[in-house]
């Protein structure tokens, strides 16, 4: 008896830990949905070589938005105080593409960059160490020996590393890494694909994510949990159904060597309604299982498409923005294999359970 007591506990404890993460995946879910990966592509060198930021200035007026960083480590002075930054040339539609709001002012014009005005952009830590304020616009900062106008602050979703963003024209340097905003119907992944051969962007010497799947995939797997468990309780009551069915078998097989059918029929009615119902309910078991197997199979077959990707937003170019996706991409992976492992724990008990029982 305290055997099947502590079964009992068992099986609740783990139902509780199986719900909790489920809970967290749900969260990492919607936490995903608020990060904007949904209309990414990234586009990262393989190589040492990196593109003209003057080629791929042409290529946005011509065809779809494509940004980029050339970062590096420099500091800034304003009312004679020095703040060590990082600084980053980029081109007019950053914060587009990006999905970053502007506090204040505005982003540095496609003009601007062309004409190679040295406007500045700051993010909110920049704003705050250098001014104390956001309402920067028209203030002038020095940046490595020259005058700067802030033409805006920007949220970059960083409130302790100060960035000041300017254009790419003036700091100089070559993009190694490519960030496309996609809009779901003309451009789409395998239309900018297409189009960023025309930069010499290839299979071959770029790795290129999709970081809306990416991002999908915080989803996919919660879905795929719902649906494991689903699978299971389906899988308890089928064998429930085929244990009642397959235990009145032999009772039928020995009344019809007695019995003719219609008096088997007119003498256990209700009986073999029960049968027939369990038959059915058996079937149809049976078929939403399969269903929902290969429901979860076509998810699955996606996720080994992810695995090369992991390395392309560990560090560089975009690691700001990328960071949430890096840091909780393997975390979620966990919480969903220690769902899969928790979930055929139940199963086992339970199973175990009812052949007790019987």
């Amino acid at each position: 008896m305290w055997v099947i007591s502590l079964r009992n506990k068992a099986l609740v404890a783990l139902s509780l830990l199986a719900v909790l993460l489920l809970s967290a995946l749900g969260y990492l879910s919607m936490r995903c949905q608020k990060e904007l990966y949904g209309q990414l592509l990234l586009a990262k060198s393989l190589t040492a070589h990196g593109l003209s930021t003057q080629q791929v200035e042409d290529f946005c007026a011509e065809d779809f938005l494509v940004t980029y960083e050339i970062g590096r480590q420099s500091s800034a002075q304003a009312h004679n105080f020095r703040l060590p930054l990082t600084l980053i040339g980029t081109n007019s539609c950053y914060a587009q593409v990006l999905g970053y709001r502007l506090l204040s002012g505005g982003f540095f014009s496609a003009a601007a960059w062309q004409a190679g005005n040295r406007e500045a952009v700051l993010n909110r830590a920049a704003a705050f160490q250098l001014f104390g304020n956001n309402e920067l616009v028209g203030q002038t900062l020095k940046l490595e020996g020259a005058n700067w106008l802030v033409a805006g602050v920007l949220d970059d979703g960083d409130a302790e590393n100060p960035r000041v963003y300017v254009p790419a024209s003036v700091s100089g340097g070559t993009a190694d890494s490519l960030l496309v905003l996609l809009d779901g119907v003309k451009v789409n992944v395998d239309y900018a694909k297409n189009g960023l051969k025309k930069l010499g962007v290839f299979d071959s010497n770029y790795t290129i994510v999709n970081l809306a799947a990416a991002s999908a995939a915080f989803g996919q797997r919660l879905t795929v949990g719902l649906r494991v468990v689903l699978m299971l309780i389906i899988l308890l009551l089928t064998r429930w159904c085929a244990s009642r069915l397959f235990s009145r078998l032999p009772f039928y097989r020995e009344q019809l060597k007695q019995l003719y059918l219609r008096e088997l029929l007119a003498a256990h009615r209700a009986g073999i309604a029960k049968t027939i119902l369990a038959a059915i309910a058996l079937l149809s078991g049976i078929a939403a299982l399969i269903t929902l197997a290969l429901q979860i199979l076509a998810i699955c077959l996606t996720w080994p498409n992810l695995l090369p990707a992991g390395h392309a937003w560990a560090m560089g170019s975009f690691a700001n923005k990328l960071a949430w996706l890096h840091d909780l991409h393997p975390r979620g992976m966990i919480l969903f294999v220690l769902l899969l492992i928790v979930l055929g724990v139940v199963l086992v008990i339970s199973t175990r359970r009812k052949m007790h029982n019987a």
